[in-house]
């Protein structure tokens, strides 16, 4: 099962890290045509939404990214934040929802679990 936790947080790591890409070229897009469009009111307009959509994708992305890294690194407290964003990513149809369900499958492993209850307690 140890396999299995390391391949999440790799796709942890890779799905997020994509939502942060996807974030640069969305704003990147947006304000572009902004700019392109010549007309001062529809680049800050157009500015203003593209920073605002990539902000809330870097936030979203963050959580996504401790899981990797802690999952990769057997933190403790890894465990119990990749099951909630897991359930938050079964949302996110098609490809988070079979990352959630990943998620949901190894990290409530009898094994798992007891695993990381024996190496970080009962609060893990």
């Amino acid at each position: 099962m140890d396999k299995h936790v390391t391949a999440l947080g790799i796709l942890y790591l890779v799905f997020f890290v994509f939502a942060l890409l996807t974030a640069a070229l969305i704003f990147t897009i947006i304000s572009a045509t902004g700019a392109v469009s010549g007309d001062q009111h529809a680049f800050t307009m157009l500015a203003v939404i593209a920073t605002i959509g990539a902000i809330y994708i870097v936030l979203i992305a963050l959580p996504g990214l401790a899981v990797g890294i802690g999952l990769l690194k057997n933190q403790g407290w890894a465990r119990i934040l990749a099951i909630v964003v897991g359930i938050l990513n079964l949302l996110s149809f098609p490809f988070g929802t079979m990352l959630g369900i990943y998620t949901l499958w190894v990290m409530t492993r009898p094994e798992i679990k007891a695993q990381f209850i024996d190496r970080y307690g009962p609060m893990g």
